[in-house]
């Protein structure tokens, strides 16, 4: 499904209070989020997603609502020197069995 016509769905396929959540590259990322808007909908929660400190962001996850709402920014790198880091461990801690 196109970007444009999944974001004009959106307010069809969700209850009042619901959240439409994506993980997307950056770029596209960037553009759904602005076509988003311009179709009335408010980012929530915000996660820009590094692979280490040192390399430029990839991922976007965010999270998309039918009114307005108070934006929480975050950032989620994924490793550290020592390895994964904590933030990243945490949150995927319930999908890995040896998450260290």
């Amino acid at each position: 499904m196109q970007h444009q016509a999944l974001i004009e769905r959106i307010p069809q396929l969700l209850e009042p209070d619901g959240v439409a959540s994506f993980i997307l590259p950056k770029a596209e990322g960037e553009d759904f989020i602005v076509l988003a808007k311009q179709a009335g909908l408010f980012v929530g929660r915000y996660c820009q997603v590094q692979p280490t400190t040192e390399k430029p962001v990839h991922r976007l996850l965010f999270e998309l609502h039918l009114s307005p709402c108070l934006p929480v920014e975050t950032r989620l790198v994924i490793r550290e020197q020592q390895g994964y880091s904590e933030a990243f461990c945490q949150l995927t801690r319930d999908f890995y069995l040896k998450m260290s």
